[in-house]
C-alpha cells in the first residue's frame, strides 16, 4: 500500500518497482484496486453506526489518493483508472450523500517521496504541503476533522514552524475543523484497544496528559481511545511481522495458505470497545480496512453489520430504552453524589449519562 510505507524500509520487494524514478518508494502502478467502491465503505459504515470516516490521504510514503498539483506522486501518475482516477473526490462525494462525518489523515510532515526522491528542501517542502493541504479543503469536504500523528522526514530546523503554518491554515480557512491528536482538538490516551484473544483494554480514559477541560464553554477536549483494528496482530511491516493496518487474508505471521487463523474482532468484542470509550464520553477510532479490490471483505462487513445490531438493539431504536425510571434521583447539580433510587422490580443493563458541553467541559475522568 503506497500511501504508508515508508518507502527505505519497506518490506516489499522492490526488484520490479524501481522504474520512473519512484525509487526508493513504489511505483505508483502498485495501487491498483479491481473493484474500488466508496459506496461500499458507507454503506457497511452506515450499517456499524459510524459517525465519521477518516480516509488516510497520504501517508508517511508520500503517495496522494487524489491528482494534487503540488506532486507527481498520486493516482494521476498510475494506471488505475487510466490516471483520471481521485479516490478523495469519490470518497467526499459519497460521505455528503450518506451523511457521513469527513476525516483525513494527512501526514503533513512525512512524505518520503518528497524528500527521499525528489529532495526538497525545508522551504518548498512546507509550501507543498501546505498546497495539498488546502486542496483537500477545498476540494474535498467539509472537512470536520484532520488526523495528524507525530511522525516526521521534514529536513528543516524548526519542525515546530512547520507545524504552526498547518494548524494557522486549518484554524483561518476552516474554522470548524477539528484536529487530533497530534497538538488538537482531541486527545488520544495512551492505550489502545485490542479486538480479539488479548488482555482485556483500558478502561480508563483518564485525560490527565491532555489539554485541561475548558469550564468557560471555550472548549471541549474528549480523549480518543485509537489503535483498534479489524484484523488483530502486530503492527509491523515484514512478513514475520504483517502489518494490520491493511487487510490480509490469512492474519498471522508469514501471510501462507494453512497458517493458523489470527482472525480479525468479534462483534462482542468491538461492543465491549464501545462502552469502553464512547460509554466514557471518548471517541472510539477503528482501523477497517478494504481488501484489495478496494472493496469491504465479505467477513469484515458480516462483523460491522453485527456491532451496528447490538448498538441499535442495546441504545438505539430497537432498544426498551426509558428515559425516566419510577424512581426518583437525589442530588446536587454539582459537586458530591448523586442516587437513584429504584423502585419494587425495576431493572436496567446500563446507566446513560450526558454532560451539557455548552457551558464547557467539567467531567476530565471516566473510568
Amino acid at each position: 500500500n503506497p500511501t504508508y510505507h515508508d518507502c527505505a524500509t519497506t518490506s516489499i520487494d522492490h526488484s520490479n518497482q524501481t522504474g520512473g524514478g519512484y525509487y526508493p518508494c513504489l511505483h505508483p502502478d502498485v495501487f491498483n484496486p479491481s473493484d474500488l467502491d466508496v459506496e461500499d465503505w458507507m454503506r457497511h459504515s452506515a450499517a456499524m453506526g459510524m459517525k465519521e470516516i477518516c480516509l488516510t490521504a497520504h501517508h508517511e510514503g508520500g503517495f496522494a489518493l487524489w491528482p494534487s498539483n503540488f506532486t507527481n506522486y498520486s493516482v494521476a501518475a498510475s494506471s488505475w483508472r487510466g490516471g483520471s482516477g481521485d479516490v478523495l473526490r469519490e470518497f467526499a462525494d459519497a460521505a455528503n450523500r450518506w451523511g457521513i462525518h469527513i476525516c483525513y489523515y494527512l501526514n503533513v510532515a512525512c512524505d518520503h517521496y518528497q524528500t527521499q526522491v525528489i529532495k526538497l528542501g525545508a522551504a518548498e517542502f512546507t509550501r507543498r504541503q501546505i498546497g495539498m493541504l488546502r486542496e483537500v479543503l477545498d476540494q474535498y469536504g467539509p472537512v470536520n476533522r484532520f488526523w495528524f500523528d507525530g511522525t516526521h522526514d521534514y529536513h528543516g530546523s524548526d519542525i515546530g514552524a512547520l507545524w504552526d503554518q498547518v494548524y494557522s491554515e486549518i484554524r483561518t480557512h476552516s474554522p470548524n475543523t477539528l484536529i487530533s491528536p497530534y497538538r488538537g482538538d482531541i486527545c488520544a490516551t495512551t492505550t489502545s484497544l485490542l479486538t480479539s484473544g488479548r488482555a482485556q483494554p483500558n478502561s480508563s480514559t483518564d485525560t490527565a496528559g491532555c489539554q485541561k477541560p475548558s469550564e468557560d464553554g471555550a472548549y471541549f477536549h474528549p480523549s480518543e481511545m485509537h489503535g483498534i483494528t479489524m484484523q488483530e496482530g502486530p503492527d509491523g511491516n515484514t512478513d514475520a511481522m504483517p502489518t494490520y493496518w491493511f487487510w490480509h487474508e490469512f492474519a498471522c505471521a508469514g501471510n501462507v495458505s494453512g497458517c493458523p487463523w489470527v482472525g480479525h474482532a468479534n462483534a462482542s468484542r468491538i461492543f465491549d470497545g464501545y462502552l469502553y470509550t464512547v460509554g466514557h464520553g471518548a471517541v472510539l477510532n477503528m482501523n477497517i480496512a478494504p481488501d484489495e479490490t478496494g472493496r469491504m471483505n465479505a467477513s469484515v462487513a458480516k462483523v460491522m453489520a453485527d456491532v451496528g445490531r447490538a448498538l441499535n438493539e442495546t441504545f438505539g431504536a430497537g432498544s426498551a430504552v426509558v428515559s425516566t425510571l419510577p424512581g426518583k434521583v437525589t442530588g446536587a447539580c454539582g459537586p458530591g453524589v448523586v442516587v437513584l433510587e429504584l423502585g419494587d422490580g425495576d431493572r436496567f443493563d446500563y446507566v446513560g449519562t450526558l454532560e451539557d458541553l455548552t457551558p464547557g467541559q467539567r467531567i476530565a475522568n471516566s473510568s
